[in-house]
């Protein structure tokens, strides 16, 4: 994978000219890609103008609890065992 193909997420938030909020996800490759598309008419309904426009964080993940597992099960020797490492 080359590095202009990773995509970044960012949230777009509109008003419309009746006052109307709304805002939206979509995927860019730059913050200047993303303010490019987000302001073309097309992707403006109802005369909006783009208000802010931020790149939505990665989710981290907590890689501690991603192999524990939860409950009872059998070990090798049929023994019940609970929350193994």
């Amino acid at each position: 994978m080359k590095m202009k193909d990773i995509q970044k997420t960012f949230r777009v938030e509109t008003e419309d000219r009746y006052g109307q909020f709304d805002d939206y996800d979509f995927q860019a490759e730059s913050l200047e890609a993303a303010t490019a598309i987000a302001n073309k008419r097309v992707n403006l309904p109802n005369g909006a103008v783009v208000t802010d426009i931020k790149e939505v964080p990665v989710p981290k993940v907590n890689y501690d609890n991603l192999w524990k597992v939860k409950g009872y099960y059998n070990d090798d020797e049929g023994n019940d065992i609970r929350d193994r490492d």
